[in-house]
């Protein structure tokens, strides 16, 4: 998948259960997402908790209740564009 032009790279971990699953979502020029798995790259924003839950802040259908560093907000920002949302 292509970056859409957003500034900086980084890796984004989602940390799920419920049912318990790690992705790695690493951003640049490209943006690949991949299985997580011990070794994975130093993670500048990892988010957690319930699968249903995270799924639902991430297609922006409720807000996530996990507080981003505003340094790490920009790997989320793309969501709103993705799913045709105006951004808080």
């Amino acid at each position: 998948a292509l970056n859409r032009g957003a500034a900086g790279s980084g890796v984004l971990a989602i940390d799920a259960t419920g049912p318990d699953v790690v992705v790695v979502v690493d951003i640049g020029e490209e943006v690949v997402v991949r299985a997580g798995a011990a070794g994975a790259p130093t993670v500048e924003l990892r988010l957690a908790g319930d699968a249903v839950e995270l799924l639902e802040a991430l297609s922006v259908r409720r807000p996530l209740t996990q507080l981003i560093p505003a340094d790490s907000v920009w790997m989320l920002r793309g969501l709103s564009d993705t799913f045709d949302v105006a951004p808080d």
